[in-house]
């Protein structure tokens, strides 16, 4: 089990944005999102080999994905030592590997 977990700024303004967008949608929704989020986040410290893998041999690090529950979006993570590195707060919408350059500052 990890101990800490942080946000690459890019994935803390993409949970902002939407956030956001579903709060504009239904009052208290973009706090469900948020909630759901953490979840994601707490299975992930707790499971760091459960997310799946992201295959890409352009990458040397080991990225998982897991699923926010009830929405259509993944957290994308990281481990660096005990902490999880979440990479990006994608929708199943965009392009897969969109935040593959985010890689670059770890």
């Amino acid at each position: 089990m990890l101990r800490r977990f942080r946000l690459l700024r890019p994935a803390e303004a993409e949970l902002q944005r939407v956030r956001a967008y579903y709060d504009r949608e239904s009052p208290g929704l973009g706090a469900a999102f948020t909630d759901r989020v953490q979840e994601a986040i707490t299975y992930a410290m707790e499971r760091p080999e459960a997310g799946s893998p992201f295959l890409d041999r352009r990458i040397k690090h080991k990225v998982r994905k897991y699923r926010v529950s009830k929405f259509r979006y993944d957290i994308v993570v990281l481990v660096e030592g005990e902490t999880l590195v979440v990479v990006a707060i994608s929708s199943h919408r965009r392009k897969p590997g969109y935040w593959l350059g985010r890689l670059r500052s770890l």
